[in-house]
């Protein structure tokens, strides 16, 4: 709990309201055409942020949240 706690906190994201499930079981997010021609690539620093956000999920769904660890693989192949 601690762990999350700290996250949060560190992601702005304190106050966000708990939801059961991030998305529906068996959801697999794609890019369409349509995703790519609008794509933008993000900074650097945006990158980084994004990339530490699914390592902190990652790491907390193997640890503690089983739940959440089909979101936080399909988020992770969007890398």
């Amino acid at each position: 709990m601690a762990y999350t706690t700290r996250l949060l906190e560190r992601l702005g994201m304190a106050n966000s309201n708990p939801r059961d499930l991030p998305i529906p079981a068996g959801t697999i997010l794609q890019s369409t055409d349509q995703d790519l021609d609008s794509y933008e690539q993000l900074d650097e620093d945006q990158a980084a942020i994004y990339h530490m956000i699914v390592r902190a999920t990652i790491y907390l769904s193997n640890i503690t949240r089983l739940d959440i660890a089909y979101a936080t693989g399909q988020l992770a192949r969007m890398m």
